[in-house]
């Protein structure tokens, strides 16, 4: 199952929903994940011809859990490689910045949300 997903304002107000920046300490240009399944990053656009894939730098977790990787298989659109587990209660996130477990910057490709609130 693929999440639903919103880009628009009103996400940024949704605290659920899992959001990824492309810039560190949660700045720059955001999506939201809503809901729970793969999120193949090379399949969403940061702005055209480029796409979120290798393109986050920090996120907030909202009410999800989940694993970010850092591979992406394109055939069958999941992750596969170096990941990083997240979730917990509202508020918790951080940078993708390579320390404490966390996936280097600029390297997250895919996206799996195992359980969610919103859902």
């Amino acid at each position: 199952m693929k999440p639903a997903i919103t880009t628009d304002n009103a996400c940024s107000a949704y605290t659920g929903a899992l959001k990824i920046y492309s810039d560190a300490n949660y700045q720059g240009s955001m999506i939201c994940f809503i809901g729970t399944g793969w999120a193949d990053l090379t399949q969403y656009w940061l702005f055209w011809p480029v796409s979120w894939n290798d393109q986050a730098s920090s996120f907030y977790g909202g009410c999800n859990n989940g694993t970010f990787y850092q591979n992406v298989d394109k055939n069958t659109h999941t992750g596969w490689g170096n990941s990083q587990s997240f979730g917990g209660a509202y508020n918790w996130g951080g940078n993708f910045d390579g320390l404490n477990g966390h996936l280097p910057n600029d390297s997250l490709s895919a996206i799996l949300i195992t359980s969610s609130c919103n859902y």
